[in-house]
């Protein structure tokens, strides 16, 4: 195959009868005829970068506008949005929950606290979640077959939230429950 160009195996291959195309990397698939023939790129006006190239949804669907393009958002343009829809949709009820923000030095001094082998990235984030008790500690577990100690859960893991914080969880609603029986039975006395 090395022997001739690609065009030649390609013209070959359809001759034959056999589907076939080129594999590009990606200037070459941003550069071809096809690329810009299906009008895949919009330009929209960004209030920091100016004027920005975006990708289009590669689909069209007959009859249907394309949703217009919008230009990446600013940190924190969209969070109380966010909020609201996690507030009224999140299979599950938010209203308890508790949402710390704070400057990039607060979080850091917070995350520092919290003394685990952890890092969060250059801005101040990290996809790993955590459960903080009532008394404000960090919760996990110390005995995790896997990695040790285990100071907080993977986000891009969805066995290790739905096995693992889930049963982290349920340790934490028994100790609470357990604390709660004793405290009854204290004021009984």
């Amino acid at each position: 195959l090395g022997k001739a160009p690609r065009a030649y195996w390609i013209e070959r291959l359809h001759a034959a009868g056999i589907p076939a195309g080129e594999v590009r990397d990606v200037a070459q698939a941003l550069s071809s005829e096809e690329f810009h023939s299906l009008d895949l790129i919009s330009r929209v006006q960004h209030p920091v970068a100016g004027e920005t190239p975006v990708l289009r949804a590669p689909m069209k669907l007959h009859g249907a506008a394309r949703a217009t393009a919008r230009p990446a958002p600013l940190l924190g343009e969209h969070t109380e949005e966010i909020l609201a829809e996690l507030q009224k949709g999140a299979a599950t009820d938010l209203s308890k929950w508790k949402f710390v923000f704070g400057t990039k030095a607060e979080i850091e001094t917070l995350f520092q606290g919290f003394k685990t082998d952890i890092s969060l990235n250059d801005k101040a984030s990290t996809s790993t979640v955590f459960i903080i008790d009532r008394a404000r500690k960090l919760r996990g577990r110390d005995d995790d077959e896997e990695v040790g100690t285990l100071y907080g859960y993977n986000t891009a893991s969805v066995a290790e939230l739905n096995k693992k914080m889930t049963d982290d969880v349920k340790v934490i609603l028994a100790e609470y429950r357990l604390a709660l029986k004793k405290n009854n039975s204290n004021r009984a006395k």
